[in-house]
């Protein structure tokens, strides 16, 4: 019954159509003006007309029952009989607006209708979504009647299974990857997207579309709108985007495979075809382009039985053709495309855009011209691109004017018309400006004058231009913390130009740079100056995401890591190229990894199964299956055997014939970490807080040693084991330490505390002679074995580093982020450069200067050395007077960066002395007690000598005393609270107009004393038991922040004396700051967001983490 209704319903719509036909031909002589958009609407009636009535005669016939899917249509066919008959009306509905004159044909139609004068009642845009809404009613039922045919003739009957196909999925159109980037904003483009659509829709429009242009001229955002806008429309077949130097997207191995496997989706009835093509050839996905695209493209095609051409393409989209890393690869995939244009029932557009490359030029001249149509993006008139530049501007300058909270009409009109001029031709110039002042950690105005300041030559490149202001910031720049952080994020600025993003960050010796040594332009050339640790590493080897397993070959000379996305990635450890990659199938994240000690194989550890994998022919050579979860896996130095973790037992597999050797039985809990010992002699396991070592061949308990180390687990989950080269200790991770095991005695070695924060992972050197620990906050530290005492440190990642290994000769380590990537140190670099940095035996913070030029370190052998941050050399020494007292424990530098004044240990003289000369300028004595510390006013008049109890205040020029405050005086001998051996000045700071000084002591209370009078203005008292260490104001002097060594920080409105907010967490602060505009609280421990205290909504406070440290950042 459902049938006949569906079939009666057609049969309305079908006279409906008939009707309108009829009408649209009445109004083609009457009305010239909208005589194409009235036989576009003609042509688009009849073909719904002609679907209709093969839907209906197959719905009226004998099979009509047969047909499931095109039964539950009725509801479709009558939201298209309801839209059709309102278009009807409209047409009826026009009426005369002036006389009739004419022949008598034309009389004859308006006496029929009953018309005095003809007017087309739809602009050309209405005409659009009318024609829009038939067509898509039109695909509806053509689909529901592809789809019934392949069913009722069975001929289609073998399951589609497309699953064996390898695809890169972060290469199509709407992918996760894919979610965040550009598109053109509304207004931008129109003319060029007009035309492609138009291209697109037209079926007898040339088969390729080339949209070329030079770099950054904004192809691919221009890509990414048209597949959204042929998605919308249900006509986007396949995409695929191209990205050099990201996996999979950089080369053509999986591109067919891709593009078929979206097509399949688009139109079904090809995947039995493409399914049967799998059947028959499994191993397609890994055969030649042209091998693949005979028989999953071209030859499915062909055997289609079903389609209509008259029905607008579908839509292959490819982008930056040209990021594809062969060039044969490119000239291949353009030789074949045109082989689909004639192929089969359907109609299929190409979409590519690319730069003007050779190789791509040269694709295209074997290409016949009626096949394929060029636009050159860069030649687009100016004034067009003007105009785009400006929407662009004015819509990324409003965001960030919203963002920072600036005034209304910011920047203004002028500037934005300068940076349009700036930019032109290049979008991604527009894009890199707009993201660099719109940094959150920055300010907008001081940003863009760094823009609009800058003068670049007439004969620079598009790539200099783009970049070379936001480059000349960071080389002036700010503290050399700053610049490193800065550097490191630059990525950030220029998603468009990788290729020479390595340039700027890869380290002198790479393979990038010498591949390019002769085309590195001066302001690349000279950038790794900004961050001089970079000595250490030897190469960075990217990935897609994070890693989670590491190891060297035996031979040294490849790198092995898996990577988050169940990728197996083998690097020549050397050159830093990759050599060969394993897609694994089917891989959750929860996934845990083990390679061999050679490198040659690798286990993969999922539920209850184990597979293991060969990383040179890319082959299975076993899969294991247990019982229970498992959990953690080793191999045996030999490759032989591989043990696994089974709840409470250590099974030993033999990797070769698959069968069990032994079962290990003795632990009271679940077994987390496994270890061979080097001569596959002993195993150590780890349950609960025992350490078992076991006998491999008896499989009988040597040992048992009790730790502390895995009693909590918190970040490293999983434990950290590992036996000595020469098998006489064992090493387990506790929460911030490694802990010494004499497998022998199973006595603990005394080590120090080797991390502030969780240790992650640790190893071995193959001699044994060192450990390497990496903690969640990144840190990576290389100590002694014997003394026990840390050797080096290195400020990895800024987030937890997953896995460490060293080369079999000791000279590299390789480490792995948690985000990637994977990055080799020089072992000898790293201890000798540390050596060298500590042989001042620093023991007070190194101080930076305010112009960023100098960093001055105090020392313990009681001199003072300032470092020229630009020359990378000592320029003065300064020592002498305090060899009597004590080593040095304290500096700060005047606002001008012309002085420092230091303070010895034990010491009551502060002395001043000259940058330039390295004279003593001022020396300031009488004090009553030890100077603690020192600081400068922030006009650097004044000069804070900080003793136990009291605050100096000195003129600079004069060298008097200003003022002097007592904090404790004798009648606080009478207070409760009092304790003469406690009780002192903890913190000091001035008001940004030094009309206020700010003393924090050790009973709770900040006394806030006029520097003018020497009277105290306000007392801000703390009934907590926290211990304040330091205080800042705020620049509009309405705020002040004192931290504790608790962790706990308050912020203090100074005119009422209250807290306005308390922010704890864990962690010392030891210096701290506000921003410019005092949005943010910036300290050692990272920086807090205080727009709440103003806005009165929004988060209590953000902490964005930066390991190491204020003082830390500052010596790396």
């Amino acid at each position: 019954m459902e049938a006949l209704g569906s079939a009666a319903s057609i049969v309305s719509v079908i006279q409906i159509t008939g009707s309108l036909i009829k009408i649209c031909w009445g109004y083609v002589g009457e009305v010239k003006d909208a005589k194409d958009d009235i036989q576009y609407l003609i042509k688009v009636v009849e073909d719904l007309q002609i679907v209709l009535t093969k839907l209906h005669s197959l719905l009226d016939g004998e099979n009509g029952q047969k047909l499931p899917i095109t039964q539950v249509l009725s509801r479709t066919i009558l939201e298209c009989q309801w839209d059709l008959e309102r278009l009807n009306e409209k047409l009826h509905a026009t009426r005369p607006n002036k006389k009739n004159v004419g022949n008598q044909k034309r009389d004859k139609v308006r006496k029929h209708f009953n018309w005095r004068s003809i007017t087309w009642p739809f602009e050309r845009k209405e005409v659009e979504k009318i024609v829009t809404r038939i067509e898509r009613y039109k695909r509806v039922f053509l689909t529901a009647l592809q789809l019934d045919l392949v069913n009722v003739t069975a001929r289609m009957d073998r399951k589609v299974d497309l699953a064996k196909l390898p695809t890169v999925d972060e290469a199509v159109f709407g992918s996760y990857m894919d979610q965040h980037e550009d598109e053109c904003l509304e207004q931008t483009r129109t003319e060029l997207l007009h035309d492609t659509l138009v291209w697109s829709a037209d079926i007898n429009s040339k088969f390729i579309f080339w949209l070329n242009g030079m770099a950054g001229t904004g192809k691919s955002t221009i890509a990414r709108t048209i597949a959204r806008l042929l998605k919308e429309e249900k006509r986007l077949g396949a995409s695929f985007f191209f990205k050099r130097g990201e996996g999979d997207r950089g080369h053509s191995t999986q591109f067919f495979t891709t593009i078929v496997k979206q097509l399949v989706s688009e139109f079904p009835p090809l995947g039995p075809l493409v399914a049967k093509a799998v059947e028959d050839d499994p191993a397609i996905g890994k055969k030649s382009l042209r091998e693949q695209f005979d028989t999953l493209l071209l030859h499915p095609l062909s055997q289609l039985e079903c389609g209509d051409r008259s029905l607008s393409p579908l839509v292959i989209v490819i982008d930056a053709l040209d990021e594809c890393e062969k060039e044969q690869d490119i000239r291949t995939i353009l030789a074949l495309l045109p082989g689909i244009k004639s192929s089969g029932p359907i109609q299929l557009r190409i979409f590519i855009t690319s730069r003007p490359e050779l190789p791509i030029r040269l694709g295209f001249k074997q290409i016949h011209d009626d096949d394929h149509q060029d636009t050159v993006l860069h030649e687009i008139p100016e004034n067009i691109i003007q105009q785009d530049l400006m929407i662009y501007f004015q819509f990324r300058l409003s965001a960030i004017r919203e963002e920072h909270g600036l005034p209304d009409g910011w920047p203004g009109e002028d500037i934005t018309q300068t940076l349009v001029r700036m930019a032109i031709p290049l979008f991604i110039f527009a894009a890199t400006i707009c993201r660099f002042i719109g940094d959150l950690k920055w300010e907008p105005d001081e940003r863009l004058g760094i823009i609009l300041q800058t003068r670049l030559k007439n004969d620079t490149t598009p790539l200099e231009r783009t970049y070379a202001p936001i480059l000349d910031n960071l080389l002036s720049g700010p503290l050399p913390e700053i610049q490193k952080s800065s550097s490191m994020s630059f990525k950030g600025f220029a998603p468009l130009q990788l290729y020479c993003s390595a340039l700027v960050f890869a380290p002198e010796k790479s393979q990038v740079r010498f591949i390019f040594k002769d085309n590195i332009p001066n302001w690349i050339r000279r950038l790794p100056k900004v961050d001089t640790s970079w000595g250490t590493v030897r190469q960075t080897l990217e990935m897609q995401g994070g890693a989670r397993a590491l190891a060297f070959s035996s031979n040294g000379k490849l790198v092995a890591a898996v990577s988050s996305r169940n990728t197996i990635e083998l690097w020549d450890a050397t050159s830093g190229l990759i050599q060969q990659s394993i897609a694994i199938p089917h891989g959750p994240l929860r996934r845990r990894w083990a390679f061999s000690p050679d490198c040659k194989l690798a286990a993969s550890i999922i539920d209850e199964s184990v597979t293991v994998w060969d990383t040179v022919s890319c082959l299975v050579r076993q899969t294991f299956e247990c019982h229970d979860r498992l959990s953690t896996g080793a191999f045996s130095s030999n490759d032989k055997l591989v043990a696994l973790a089974s709840g409470e037992t250590i099974i030993l597999w033999d990797v070769n014939s698959g069968l069990i050797q032994q079962t290990l039985k003795g632990h009271t809990g679940q077994v987390r970490m496994i270890a061979f010992s080097l001569d596959g002699k002993l195993i150590a396991s780890t349950a609960g807080e025992a350490i078992k070592l076991w006998d491999a061949s008896s499989g009988l308990i040597q040992h048992t040693i009790e730790s502390h180390s895995f009693a909590s687990y918190g970040f490293a989950a999983e434990g950290v084991l590992a036996f000595s080269p020469d098998i006489k200790l064992v090493f387990s991770v506790s929460e911030n330490n490694v802990e010494l095991w004499d497998i022998n005695s199973g006595r603990m070695w005394e080590v120090p505390k080797s991390h502030d924060d969780p240790v992650i992972t640790a190893t071995f050197s193959p001699e044994g002679k060192l450990i390497a620990s990496g903690s969640y906050h990144g840190i990576i530290n290389l100590w002694d074995t014997t003394s026990g005492l840390i050797m080096a440190t290195i400020q990895g990642y800024n987030s937890l580093v997953m896995a460490l290994v060293f080369s079999p000769d000791s000279e590299s380590i390789a480490s792995i982020g948690v985000y990637g990537p994977v990055t080799l140190w020089d072992t000898t670099s790293v201890l000798t450069q540390q050596t060298s940095e500590h042989q001042n035996s620093m023991m007070y913070p190194a101080v930076s200067s305010p112009n960023k030029k100098f960093v001055a370190f105090p020392s313990s052998d009681k001199t003072v050395k300032l470092w020229n941050v630009t020359s990378g050399l000592f320029q003065q020494t300064f020592e002498g007077w305090w060899n009597r007292t004590g080593p040095v424990r304290w500096v700060a530098f005047s606002p001008d960066s012309k002085l420092i004044a230091s303070v010895s240990s034990e010491s009551t003289t502060v002395k001043l002395w000259d940058i330039t000369s390295g004279l003593v300028q001022q020396t300031f004595e009488n004090h009553d007690s030890p100077v603690e510390y020192v600081a400068f006013s922030p006009d650097g008049k004044l000069v804070a000598a900080v003793s136990h109890k009291t605050v100096t205040l000195w003129d600079t020029t004069s060298g008097l005393i200003h003022l002097n405050f007592r904090v404790y005086d004798d009648n606080d001998h009478d207070h409760d609270h009092y304790d003469e051996k406690t009780n002192y000045i903890s913190g000091v700071a001035f008001s940004p107009d030094t009309r206020l000084i700010a003393l924090a002591s050790s009973d709770n209370t900040i006394k806030l004393w006029n520097t003018t009078s020497g009277l105290i203005q306000q007392i801000l008292t703390d009934h907590s038991d926290d211990n304040m260490n330091t205080v800042a104001f705020s620049h509009d002097r309405k705020l002040l922040a004192s931290a504790s060594y608790e962790g706990t920080i308050k912020l203090w409105d100074i005119n009422s004396g209250l807290v306005k907010q308390t922010i704890a967490f864990d962690g010392v602060i030891l210096s701290m700051q506000f921003s410019p505009q005092d949005e943010y609280l910036e300290t050692n421990h990272g920086i807090f967001n205080l727009q709440s205290i103003y806005t009165g909504h929004g988060p209590q406070h953000e902490i964005s983490l930066k390991g190491g440290g204020l003082w830390d950042r500052c010596l790396h």
